[in-house]
């Protein structure tokens, strides 16, 4: 049977029904007036009701089954024995008149976070006292429910429903209670898994349960606890559940204060969620629960430095609704790493771990002081070294003094003095310092990419890496100590991340190569004579314009740079651009009009390095199969000599067919152009490039033989992946054209 058709029961003697699951529909009247009806099991398939349906049973309760949308007009219209009512969450719509009359109506279920639509008058006559809505509601769904039966004329209480697997109650005798505060005070239970009652019965009738009292459950076996969903339950006493085989605690939002070591060493506690509306959290709350992977907290809250003492960093997460301010806020209070800071609940670390595509060098290449987890010394043989995590099952935690460098009293004395042998390194992210001179002289150094997040960068780290090209801080960097970059006369790229607090003096000095660098809005004080000698440097990005940046008497820009340019941010204040302008006229020692508002120009030249890292990094493996050829990775453009005095070679014309007629064929650089002027292409060097149809690119550049790398098409662009860095060649009528690190323009051919 699909249909009970309609007014087809009506007014009969029925006492009890029980209907069937096909059933689908009950006609308008079916049951009407069936007065000695007090049982009613209705089947799961039921998707429709007609109006008047239940009209004048002698109902007490009625579960109505998920699947039906609408309760309709005067379906349950004067039945006055009808006490309580439970709607499913798919309810969508309570009609007219529905419960109108049913003046025993004291309880209702609507299984739904938000109220259904209900009728002015659907709920005229009723004695409603309590509505419960679904658990999963949320505090201002709970207010909004309220107030909108307070809107129809129905004053009553609105809770959100316990949750189906609540830890059961103990009996009542297990508690002893404090009438004056509300706190229990005491259990002598035997229950393991327990959740709080409501209210106590006392002398003087009830009273609301307002919380726990200190050391109600220190030690005990007691694994999991539920907090009533009362409104009324506020606080959970200094040591609470302290040194207690607590696993599972399930907390409400009525809930305000979590006091001095509430959980103190609860080691099976594995989960938290602690709820918007706790605004204190006491010292040591949580210290030594190790087994902790999550624990959720409002960032609004007032939190003890020590709250969360002993607890790795990235369990902790604010509650959905933090400010970045408060995340801010109690990153500094909790003294979290600065590198990780506080993220919100659902996001996700964005430290990016050394690919595993990368083979660390053998443990027997470095001296290591397990003590410090300090690299000492690399006494390897390996031109491209990858540091490796750990060195005898500890964690690699810095690169010590002069680790990488050969600069001794006696290495001068022996003439001996420069590492030759290093060309490019790879540090893992559990490294945190590199320490002062640790690359010192590293004349053959090129490229450094480093996945562990900095905190120092020492005194003269990198100072005369006069071939360095290239450094990756892919996790960020807090300092950059004197020196670190002195004399890297190559160096065209360093991206300084969004965490970087301190630029010490001299850092980039005499970086003859460096053409650009944004200071991020993070950095607190640069040292004096920083960009020095940068004599190429055409563009200083500030992101926060603040000349208290720099020491008095500061000269931190380089005095010979003609085509150099300063910019601020769009919303600089016309006061600070004076200061700014006024700062740097004095550093430079002459009227200079550089300084100026407005969105940075900064280009990354299409040839540089990304600020995240490749998904398949070079391997390092053995001296037999290096990763790397012995040619340079990206050597700096050459020092064009003016080209007016010598005209170019006459050259041959670009194919007139597409792009095929550059694949499988060596192509050699037919023009070259530098800030507007034609170079000879004989003078800077030879250029060429040949893309293999089996995929794999082979370039010179500026006559020095690079290893074969992966090409692919894109769009009018072949595009050369070197290791993370992507040479983009565009086709032009005159050839393919590659923008070489914003430094030439060069055009290629078939040869």
């Amino acid at each position: 049977m699909e249909v009970l058709g309609k007014q087809s029961l009506r007014a009969t003697g029925l006492m009890a029904l029980r209907l069937p699951n096909s059933l689908r529909e009950i006609g308008e009247d079916a049951l009407e007036s069936t007065n000695m009806l007090t049982s009613l099991t209705l089947g799961s398939g039921l998707t429709e009701l007609g109006k008047g349906v239940f009209r004048q049973t002698r109902l007490k309760e009625i579960t109505l089954p998920a699947g039906l949308t609408q309760v309709p007009e005067n379906a349950f219209n004067n039945s006055i024995w009808l006490e309580t009512v439970i709607l499913p969450n798919t309810i969508e719509a309570i009609g007219p008149a529905a419960f109108k009359g049913c003046s025993a109506l004291s309880y209702m279920v609507i299984d739904r976070d938000a109220l259904p639509d209900i009728a002015p008058d659907a709920l005229e006559g009723t004695k409603l006292a309590d509505v419960d809505i679904a658990a999963t509601a949320t505090k201002a769904q709970e207010d909004a429910a309220r107030a909108a039966l307070a809107k129809l004329g129905i004053q009553t209480n609105v809770w959100r429903a316990n949750e189906a697997d609540q830890a059961p109650y103990a009996p009542g005798d297990a508690f002893t209670f404090d009438a004056a505060t509300g706190l229990l005070t005491g259990y002598t239970g035997t229950q393991t898994e327990v959740s709080s009652f409501w209210n106590m019965q006392t002398d003087g009738g009830l009273v609301a349960v307002s919380g726990i009292g200190e050391g109600i459950f220190r030690g005990s076996a007691v694994t999991r606890f539920d907090l009533p969903r009362s409104n009324q339950f506020t606080t959970i006493g200094k040591e609470a559940f302290a040194d207690s085989q607590l696993a599972e605690i399930r907390l409400f939002d009525s809930l305000t204060t979590i006091e001095e070591g509430a959980f103190r060493n609860c080691k099976q506690l594995t989960q938290v969620i602690i709820p918007d509306s706790v605004t204190t959290i006491g010292a040591g709350a949580f210290a030594g629960c190790e087994g902790l992977t999550s624990l959720v907290f409002p960032a609004s809250a007032e939190v003890a430095p020590d709250a969360f003492q002993g607890l790795n960093p990235d369990v902790l997460r604010a509650t959905a609704s933090a400010t970045d301010e408060q995340l801010a806020r109690q990153a500094a209070q909790l003294n979290l790493p600065w590198y990780m800071g506080l993220l919100r609940v659902g996001e996700e670390s964005t430290l990016v771990p050394m690919p595993e595509s990368y083979t660390p060098n053998a443990e027997t290449d470095f001296e290591f002081d397990a003590a410090t987890g300090q690299i000492t010394k690399y006494v390897g043989a390996f031109a491209d070294v990858v540091i490796p995590r750990s060195i005898g099952g500890v964690p690699v935690r810095g690169i010590g003094f002069t680790a990488f460098s050969d600069l001794t009293v006696l290495s001068v004395a022996q003439g001996q003095q420069d590492n030759l042998g290093l060309r490019s390194v790879v540090i893992p992210e559990t490294v945190q310092e590199i320490g002062d001179s640790a690359f010192l002289n590293c004349k053959a150094l090129e490229r450094v990419i480093s996945y562990g997040p900095i905190t120092l960068l020492g005194v003269r780290a990198f100072e005369q890496c006069e071939k360095l090209t290239d450094v990756q801080f892919i996790n960020g960097i807090r300092e950059i100590a004197g020196y670190a970059f002195h004399m890297c006369g190559a160096l065209t790229g360093v991206d300084l991340g969004n965490k970087l607090a301190i630029i010490g003096e001299g850092a980039f000095q005499k970086c003859g190569a460096l053409k650009q660098m944004r200071i991020p809005a993070s950095v607190t004080a640069i040292g004096n004579g920083v960009f020095i000698g940068c004599d190429a440097m055409e563009t200083l990005c500030f992101e926060k314009p603040d000349p208290a940046l720099f020491p008095e008497a500061s000269s931190p820009f380089p005095m010979e740079a003609p085509n150099l340019r300063i910019y601020l941010p769009e919303d600089t204040s016309d006061d600070m651009l004076k200061a700014f302008q006024t700062f740097t006229n004095g550093a430079l020692m002459r009227m200079a009009d550089i300084v100026q508002r407005g969105g940075c120009p900064m280009q990354t030249a299409e040839a540089s390095a990304p600020e995240q890292p490749i998904a398949e990094a070079p391997e390092v493996t053995t001296p037999a199969e290096p990763a790397l050829t012995d040619a340079p990775a990206t050597p700096a453009a050459p020092v064009a000599e003016p080209a007016a005095q010598t005209p170019p070679a006459e050259q041959p014309a670009a194919p007139s067919g597409g792009m095929q007629d550059y694949i499988d064929k060596m192509l050699v650089c037919s023009k070259a152009e530098a800030a507007g002027v034609v170079l000879d292409p004989a003078v800077i060097g030879r250029y060429d490039v040949r893309f293999g149809a089996d995929g794999q690119a082979v370039m010179t550049i500026g006559g020095v033989a690079m290893p074969a790398c992966p090409w692919q098409q894109q769009g009018d662009t072949l595009v050369v992946d070197y290791f993370g860095t992507s040479f983009v060649f565009k086709l032009t009528p005159e050839g393919l054209q590659l923008n070489y690190y914003d430094a030439m323009l060069l055009t290629f051919i078939p040869e």
